[in-house]
């Protein structure tokens, strides 16, 4: 016997089900407007949590009643109920983001390509959600500051060590001036004679590096210009940046997922290359001589 729909209890399931709305096999339907409007409010969890229901409507670009409507289909009493889920995750969100991570993966069953499959598929739903997101004219400025910028800076810890990494790479590939500071080595001495024509950027999510944080106030202080890459309006990293690009990470990944940072991270150095567009051809062609001249490559 099939158990009754029940509407989802927690922003992850919620997630879920939209999941499967976009794939066409969930217990409820929604129309592609209803759609997109709760596509856009899983993807801004803290201001979902506490904004009013007027509020949040303008921002989606809908009335309040089309969000009680939602609401209702989903199965909730009305907006106040499926408000209270994102303000409980809101609330338990922190220290144990990475045993609840364990949990989804243990908990999810299933042979091992299912869990590949599910792997891909919340990669490709925060993917969507970011495209979703992204504001056409903060990208622009983002990649007229890291392309004309006599220095950049960039600085992340722990998994997002990896993209920094990444990015000062594929910056470093189409300008000069790129430097990845270093956790606990040289931090102020790659800081030493930054301007405010100079660019830091920086990235982080939940649960939040503080170290990161505190670094990115400092260097905003300093006149310096901060781009973050993190995943909340609410995130630390967003209130003391200039410019910050929001990247949603929902995923049962045993950790932090990173598929859709990366990919964020290749849109953002193709723009900076279409920025300087004949400059970036020959910082390449001159970084593919070095390569043949020391021959890197095999």
């Amino acid at each position: 016997m099939t158990e009754p729909y029940r509407p989802p209890a927690t922003l992850e399931h919620l997630t879920q089900l939209l999941q499967a709305i976009s794939q066409g096999h969930a217990p409820v339907r929604l129309g592609p407007k209803a759609h997109t409007v709760l596509g856009r409010l899983v993807a801004e969890p803290e201001q979902v949590a506490v904004g009013t229901i007027s509020s949040l409507a303008q921002r989606v670009g809908v009335n309040a009643s089309t969000l009680t409507r939602l609401a209702k289909t989903l199965g909730y009493a009305g907006f106040n109920d499926f408000q209270a889920l994102f303000r409980e995750s809101m609330t338990q969100a922190g220290s144990d983001f990475y045993s609840q991570q364990a949990d989804k993966l243990l908990s999810g069953g299933g042979a091992e390509l299912e869990g590949f499959q599910r792997i891909v598929n919340e990669s490709m739903q925060n993917l969507q959600q970011c495209l979703r997101q992204l504001d056409a004219d903060q990208l622009h400025q983002a990649a007229q500051l890291l392309a004309r910028a006599p220095r950049v800076r960039v600085y992340a810890e722990r998994q997002f060590f990896s993209l920094a990494g990444f990015l000062r790479y594929g910056l470093g590939m189409i300008r000069p001036g790129v430097v990845q500071l270093q956790p606990d080595r040289g931090l102020a001495d790659g800081l030493v004679g930054l301007t405010e024509e100079d660019v830091l950027l920086v990235a982080s999510c939940t649960p939040y590096t503080r170290k990161v944080v505190e670094l990115a106030q400092a260097v905003q202080g300093m006149g310096v210009k901060v781009i973050a890459l993190t995943d909340y309006h609410a995130s630390p990293l967003a209130s003391c940046a200039d410019i910050s690009f929001l990247i949603p990470h929902n995923s049962s990944y045993i950790v932090n997922s990173m598929a859709a940072h990366i990919v964020f991270a290749e849109g953002l150095i193709n723009s900076v290359a279409g920025v300087l567009g004949d400059e970036a051809r020959q910082t390449l062609q001159a970084n593919e001589a070095l390569i043949r001249a020391l021959k890197i490559e095999y």
